[in-house]
C-alpha cells in the first residue's frame, strides 16, 4: 500500500478503491468504508487529524540528521531553563555552555559531515556548531512579548517565522523567545 490508498484517505480524496489490490484487499476494504460510513463513532476517529502521519521515506541521513537536531534543541531549551534559569541569554553563550557537553560535541562529530551542515567558513567545528544552533534556536523562537491568539492582521508586522511556528492562529507553540539581538528567554518561563 502506498500513501493515499488508506481507507480514510479514499473517503477524504473522494477516490475509489484502486484496482490494483488483489480481490481480498478489495473486500476488505470494501468492509472498512462501510463500518466507517455507517458507524458514527468511528467515522468520527477515522479523520486524518487522528490518524499516524505516512510521510515518503526519507534517507537515514536526513532521520538521523533531524533526531540530532530535535536532541540537540530539547538539551537546549533543558540548559536554558534548568542552568540559565530561564534566561535571559547571549547565544553565544548558551552555544558554549553546550559544547561543553562531550555528548553534544560527539553527537555533532558524527552530525557534522552531512552536507546540510558543512558551512565552508569560520575555523574548525566551533563555528560551524555556532551556525548550526543559531539556525536551530531561530526556528524554534518568536520575537518576546508577541501575543498568543490575537489574530495576526490586528498585531501589524511579524516576522514570517512566528506566523510559521505558531500557524495561522497565533498558538504558541514556541520553545524561545527573543530579546533583542541575540539575547533568548525560555518560553515556558511564563
Amino acid at each position: 500500500m502506498v500513501l493515499g490508498e488508506r481507507p480514510f484517505e479514499l473517503l477524504r480524496d473522494g477516490k475509489p478503491i484502486p484496482t490494483h489490490f488483489s480481490p481480498e484487499h478489495r473486500a476488505l476494504w470494501q468492509a472498512r468504508l462501510g463500518v466507517i460510513a455507517e458507524n458514527e463513532h468511528v467515522r468520527r476517529i477515522e479523520q486524518p487529524v487522528y490518524k499516524r502521519r505516512w510521510y515518503r521515506k526519507v534517507s537515514d541521513e536526513q532521520e538521523f540528521q533531524r533526531a540530532f537536531e530535535w536532541w540537540l534543541l530539547e538539551k537546549a531549551e533543558w540548559w536554558l531553563e534548568h542552568e540559565a534559569k530561564g534566561g535571559p541569554v547571549m547565544l553565544e553563550r548558551w552555544a558554549a555552555a553546550l559544547w561543553e557537553d562531550a555528548r553534544v560535541r560527539a553527537a555533532f562529530a558524527v552530525a557534522s559531515p552531512l552536507p546540510s551542515y558543512s558551512t565552508g567558513e569560520g575555523p574548525g567545528v566551533g563555528a560551524a556548531f555556532i551556525k548550526l544552533f543559531k539556525d536551530l534556536v531561530n526556528s524554534a523562537s518568536v520575537p518576546e512579548g508577541l501575543p498568543p491568539a490575537v489574530p495576526w492582521e490586528e498585531l501589524g508586522k511579524v516576522p514570517a517565522r512566528a506566523r510559521k511556528i505558531r500557524g495561522k492562529l497565533n498558538v504558541p507553540r514556541e520553545r524561545f523567545w527573543e530579546r533583542g539581538k541575540g539575547e533568548y528567554v525560555w518560553a515556558g518561563k511564563r
